[in-house]
């Protein structure tokens, strides 16, 4: 595989990690499956339940996913077991790819706040008051 053939398949995985993340925490065709899963009794409803309503903890998941499959390795031959350096280099990929997953979705979120086109470009959900809204774009930025 070429360097950019490389380069654009990270890019598509970061950028996919990132998408997926946020339509399913915070999509409203993911509600059905949010309240379900807030409904399952005991640790797995609140295990669960959290993790579809939290982009960032579901893009660690997601890069697990990820990491599979972006061309590697990323870490160079460091003289140890194979078996050692191919889990030194998945648990790398995945971290690289959880944190360039979170600079992106930055990007993207300080991008729609200074264009303002984008704003009618993507839907809003009128069930979450202005004021938590704007607390939380504080609080991410």
């Amino acid at each position: 595989m070429s360097l950019a053939s490389s380069v654009l398949a990270w890019i598509a995985v970061i950028v996919s990690i990132e998408a997926v993340a946020e339509i399913v925490a915070h999509g409203k065709v993911f509600d059905p499956l949010r309240e379900r899963l807030e409904k399952l009794p005991g640790y797995v409803g609140w295990w669960s339940s959290g993790l579809v309503s939290c982009a960032y903890c579901m893009s660690v998941w997601l890069s697990a996913i990820g990491a599979l499959v972006v061309p590697g390795p990323i870490l160079p031959d460091f003289g140890s077991s194979p078996d050692i350096h191919a889990l030194a280099n998945y648990a790398a990929t995945l971290f690289v790819l959880h944190r360039a997953s979170n600079v992106w979705h930055k990007v993207v979120w300080r991008w729609t706040e200074m264009v303002p086109f984008v704003l009618f470009l993507t839907p809003r959900d009128d069930s979450v008051p202005d004021e938590k809204v704007n607390h939380d774009k504080e609080q991410a930025l």
